[in-house]
């Protein structure tokens, strides 16, 4: 016989079960408000940590923004010596403490540390490297093109600590190039590395005859990195044409530089202003009290037979042209200087002896007739008034 439920047994057992359900959901909502209050928690301290992070960031960019502004306006350094180098800071997220160290052994090479703190106590500090490169990348550079004859020999020295360079003591720090064609005639020694540019359409540079040769492909490389057209430079040549010591040689006459057989002219360290130069002559070049800069807007040719002597370091005689105009060096003897000319037709060098310095255009050949020697110390990062900025390495130490 079946036995039915009483209407208050049914009552009892759904209140036990009531009850079971309540006192599960009562532990589940115990164990969510728990686990809520740890992932608070948790929360909390991640948003300190980025505070910290994105304050620390903060001391980074200011430390940019410096750099990239002395840069712009072609400061001596990125971080001068007469600025702070230690400086505070706030956001809204905290405060940070920016410090720049340059490097004893590579002048030039600043570190940058931003240590922070959030507002709820957590530390950052990250790095950034930041660097002033020197304005040129080679020492003989043609941009649309680079010949070197047959038996041209490239060597490297630093006028500053070797007057007196020859191939067996060079620093094999020899770089040449160019961003469309290198054309390397058989016996070529090139102690150092041979740069590779592009052109404007990213096609990188040809080489021949640079079998067994030392070559690196580095991107385009800038063909006027002194901006002597619409850049820094230009504003010097402009400022030269006016104020200048063109008086002080007297075979400067209206602007044109000529020396004729058996005459000889004598400059010394300033800056001057012409618009040609053409040497038969002698021409003596006084560099030991400084630079000897000449801003040139044509041509300059050096005949067969001219001497052109330079006292002090061979970098410090230095000319600067923005024509097309060719630059034609064929003195007898030794020849150092700097020929800067990157918008000329043809830079062709061929002292009957050897060349110290460097030379820059859009077409440069180098003929025979002794060894080129060129002077590093007109690629250090302050050769010049402008320089490259590089930003390296970034990461954070804590």
């Amino acid at each position: 016989m079946k036995t039915e439920m009483s209407r208050q047994q049914r009552s009892g057992s759904m209140l036990v079960m009531v009850m079971a359900v309540l006192l599960g959901l009562s532990l589940i909502g115990a164990a969510l408000l728990g686990q809520g209050r740890v992932n608070g928690v948790e929360v909390s301290g991640e948003i300190s940590k980025a505070k910290a992070f994105w304050t620390a960031d903060a001391g980074i960019e200011e430390a940019r923004a410096i750099a990239y502004k002395n840069y712009q306006e072609a400061a001596t350094s990125l971080f001068p010596a007469t600025e702070p180098r230690t400086w505070n800071g706030s956001t809204a997220f905290g405060t940070y403490t920016v410090t720049v160290t340059e490097d004893v052994a590579a002048p030039g090479l600043f570190t940058v540390l931003s240590d922070a703190l959030s507002d709820g106590g957590d530390q950052r500090i990250l790095s950034l490297i930041i660097s002033q490169e020197p304005a040129l990348v080679a020492g003989v550079f043609g941009d649309a093109s680079l010949t070197l004859q047959p038996n041209v020999a490239i060597y490297s020295y630093h006028s500053s600590s070797n007057s007196s360079p020859t191939p067996s003591n060079s620093t094999s720090e020899v770089t040449i190039g160019s961003n469309e064609d290198v054309t390397l005639k058989p016996g070529v020694i090139v102690d150092g590395t041979v740069l590779l540019g592009e052109d404007e359409d990213g096609e990188v540079a040809t080489c021949s005859g640079c079998d067994g040769m030392d070559v690196e492909i580095t991107g385009r490389i800038d063909p006027d990195p002194l901006g002597i057209r619409g850049g820094f430079y230009e504003g010097l040549l402009n400022d030269a044409s006016v104020n200048n010591n063109n008086a002080s040689v007297p075979e400067i006459a209206g602007n044109v530089w000529t020396v004729a057989n058996n005459s000889t002219s004598s400059i010394a360290a300033g800056v001057y202003f012409v618009t040609s130069i053409e040497i038969r002559g002698t021409v003596t070049v006084d560099a030991s009290g400084g630079e000897v800069e000449v801003f040139l807007t044509g041509p300059m040719k050096a005949w067969p037979g001219s001497v052109i002597g330079t006292s002090g370091a061979a970098s410090h005689f230095r000319v600067y042209s923005n024509s097309d105009a060719n630059i034609d060096l064929q003195p007898d003897g030794d020849f150092g200087g700097f020929i800067y000319a990157p918008y000329s037709d043809e830079v062709k060098l061929r002292p009957s002896n050897n060349f110290y310095g460097s030379a820059w255009g859009e077409n440069v050949k180098i003929l025979p007739g002794g060894d080129f020697y060129i002077d590093m110390d007109i690629m250090a990062y302050d050769a010049f008034a402008v320089y490259r900025m590089e930003f390296g390495k970034w990461r954070q130490l804590q």
